[in-house]
């Protein structure tokens, strides 16, 4: 079968040796390519559409979307090598981090067919978010070489909370019209558990749904709480927050042609209004057999 391996160069754990040394010892014979390199959409757009193809994607949640984003909806399938900080993508997939059992996983070739999400045709794995988040990167991302990644992303946080920009917006949700005032609306490809061992996991990337996370408090202290509500209880509505079950939804705001909007870690600013979209199963990806 056609294998090709796009890596980032930039993830930590993205040894191009090991990999291919990895594939070799398993008898995989694979075409490698940086993911930051002129060819590589080039050669993905090569073999995306034969279906015995494999584009393996090493790196983390980002280098996975930019891969996945190119492909979805062709013939070919995704295998997933976890070279990121957090992976969350491989993780609600049960793909192991280690670099040996992965390749396992791949060898095996057990495939399935998940969701992905999409904002203005931009497609998300994991979810995509307006407000608190997007700024807490853009600090994050500005104080990062002074101070290191974790302490820079924990200062953006608290700076974005404690200052928070509030949005205008006018979300249709199945077909009826509602607005908010609002600093941070979270979209999940698939929803998250939001209490218990699996607080923050989904239990499906299969439902065809997005979940919308609507935030309606204004103050620092708000915020704070309302947070704690939305993720550790199991209400839906409330006077701090609102979440959505929607296989599509519109979010228009009043005051910005554009917005900063977050996709799998990644910043982009993206037009007035946002179209998300859930594709049901538009994504062929190697996974261990599902228990």
């Amino acid at each position: 079968m056609p294998t090709l391996v796009v890596y980032n160069p930039k993830s930590g754990s993205a040894d191009l040796e090991a990999i291919k040394a990895a594939f070799d010892h398993r008898g995989i014979e694979a075409e490698y390519v940086s993911i930051a390199s002129a060819s590589a959409q080039r050669k993905m757009d090569e073999i995306k559409n034969h279906r015995n193809a494999v584009i393996v994607a090493a790196g983390g949640d980002g280098t996975i979307n930019g891969v996945a984003g190119r492909i979805q909806g062709s013939a070919c399938t995704l295998a997933v090598l976890p070279a990121g900080t957090l992976n969350h993508f491989a993780k609600a997939l049960g793909i192991p981090t280690d670099l040996e059992k992965a390749v396992d996983v791949i060898a095996a070739g057990h495939a399935r067919s998940v969701d992905i999400g999409t904002v203005n045709k931009r497609v998300f794995l994991n979810n995509s978010s307006i407000g608190v988040y997007p700024r807490s990167l853009r600090i994050r991302d500005e104080y990062q070489k002074a101070l290191g990644k974790w302490p820079a992303a924990v200062l953006g946080l608290i700076r974005s909370i404690i200052r928070p920009r509030h949005y205008y917006i006018e979300a249709t949700i199945k077909g009826a019209k509602r607005t908010f005032r609002t600093p941070f609306v979270f979209v999940g490809n698939n929803e998250y558990h939001r209490s218990g061992g699996q607080l923050g996991e989904r239990a499906s990337l299969e439902s065809g749904q997005l979940a919308v996370y609507i935030l309606k408090a204004t103050s620092p202290s708000g915020i704070i709480w309302s947070l704690i509500a939305m993720f550790f209880t199991k209400r839906r509505h409330s006077p701090a927050f609102g979440i959505y079950l929607v296989d599509s939804c519109t979010i228009h705001t009043k005051h910005h042609r554009s917005l900063r909007v977050a996709c799998d870690g990644e910043v982009y600013d993206i037009g007035s209004p946002l179209q998300y979209q859930s594709h049901h199963k538009a994504l062929r990806v190697i996974t261990p057999p599902v228990q």
